[in-house]
């Protein structure tokens, strides 16, 4: 992964030498959420140019930062992961999750289990497209399973 400056026209390596490499920066670009071929999810500290592994295991692009908080995040994350190399049988569509919603502080590197979308919504749902309204009192969601979506009132 490599952090570009347009107006120095420079770009600076951040993570290397990963399998299955996966990011999703904060807005702030102070951290980067990141996965590897296990799917074990991990933030990295670039000013400190440190790594901690949160417990985890989901792609950064079931996540989404909070712009009010920048130390929130909230993902989709699988409860059960089938064997296959990964990411790319998720991204080909030969496999699917069934996911539960957790909110991670990463400042107190502490997550919190929001809900689980088979016993409130009666439906599995594979999460994609994570997104918070303006006011972030939302968070929507999409469902890869068949495109569907779906709110969860956060305030």
């Amino acid at each position: 992964m490599y952090a570009i400056n347009p107006s120095k026209k420079d770009f600076n390596k951040i993570l290397s030498n990963i399998n299955g490499l996966t990011t999703l920066t904060s807005p702030n670009g102070k951290m980067v959420l990141y996965s590897d071929n296990n799917l074990s999810l991990n933030i990295f500290n670039i000013d400190t140019e440190n790594s901690l592994l949160l417990g985890l295991k989901t792609l950064p692009e079931k996540c989404v930062w909070s712009t009010e908080n920048t130390d929130l995040l909230y993902c989709a994350v699988p409860t059960n992961i089938q064997s296959g190399l990964y990411p790319d049988v998720w991204y080909q569509g030969l496999t699917s999750f069934s996911d539960e919603i957790w909110m991670i502080d990463t400042e107190t590197f502490t997550t919190n289990l929001l809900i689980n979308p088979p016993d409130t919504a009666r439906k599995e749902m594979d999460l994609i497209k994570l997104q918070l309204d303006p006011d972030e009192n939302f968070l929507l969601l999409t469902n890869k399973k068949d495109l569907s979506l779906w709110g969860l009132r956060l305030k």
